[in-house]
């Protein structure tokens, strides 16, 4: 403020109070720093997109596997960085735009060479409607190769079980049939079911001091003592005698 003359000889002073304001920035600084930090140390391939798969921002893993830039991928949908030009079949982005949750999904992506096991999350506007979609991959591809080894040993001992000469029974610590190959069905006249659950030892098979002989072994096997072959007489589901020897 100034007098007659135009000196200054006094000063206004206006004083906002941006104490909430400022506290509020801050808390959204600290929270987008926490959501930085989070969004890239995620373990699997994070990215934000809008509805129509447009991509806002990769996690650096997302970046890695890419080979791009933020810049570089920001603005184009998902797809295109796949050298497609549609969206992916079964794809869980669309299924959790459309069905307004959380969806699942397993796809191979030949382009990488790898299984993803594909989680799309969405983000809702004020308005209810779907804002952005949070999209996680988890490379599985490993998991995958060991489901497909262990699929085919199992195929391969299920080959050589039903297709052995012998019969083979395979059965729990307390004497229960889990298995029994098709043999038994040639051999004795008894189907695999019903062998199955049963003891066999209880079954009916089998002379009464057969049963006892074999029960003891069974028992004396599971303590760890090897049981030298030993032989039992079995009777046919026709009532004939047939002897076996048993390796356990």
């Amino acid at each position: 403020m100034t007098d007659a003359e135009g000196n200054v000889n006094a000063a206004l002073l206006l004083i906002t109070d941006i104490t909430e304001h400022k506290q509020t920035r801050q808390e959204r600084n600290a929270e987008r720093r926490m959501f930085q930090q989070f969004f890239h140390a995620v373990p699997d391939i994070c990215s934000v997109q809008l509805p129509d798969h447009t991509i806002v921002r990769y996690n650096d893993l997302g970046l890695k596997t890419l080979g791009l830039t933020q810049e570089q991928a920001a603005g184009r949908k998902c797809y295109e960085l796949l050298g497609r030009d549609r969206e992916c079949e079964g794809c869980a982005v669309c299924k959790a735009r459309e069905n307004k949750r959380m969806e699942f999904a397993e796809r191979y992506v030949p382009e990488f060479g790898l299984y993803l096991e594909q989680r799309s999350i969405p983000i809702f506007a004020e308005n209810g409607e779907v804002e952005y979609i949070v999209e996680l991959l988890r490379d599985i591809t490993e998991h995958k190769r060991v489901q497909e080894a262990l699929r085919q040993s199992e195929e391969k001992y299920r080959r050589m079980f039903e297709s052995s000469p012998e019969t083979i029974v395979m059965m729990d610590t307390e004497g229960s049939v889990l298995d029994v190959n098709g043999r038994i069905e040639e051999w004795l006249g008894y189907s695999t079911m019903e062998m199955i659950g049963g003891k066999l030892w209880q079954l009916a098979y089998m002379p009464q001091h057969d049963k006892d002989e074999l029960k003891t072994r069974f028992a004396e096997r599971m303590t760890g003592v090897d049981v030298p072959p030993y032989e039992v007489e079995f009777v046919t589901k026709q009532g004939e005698s047939r002897t076996g020897l048993i390796h356990a």
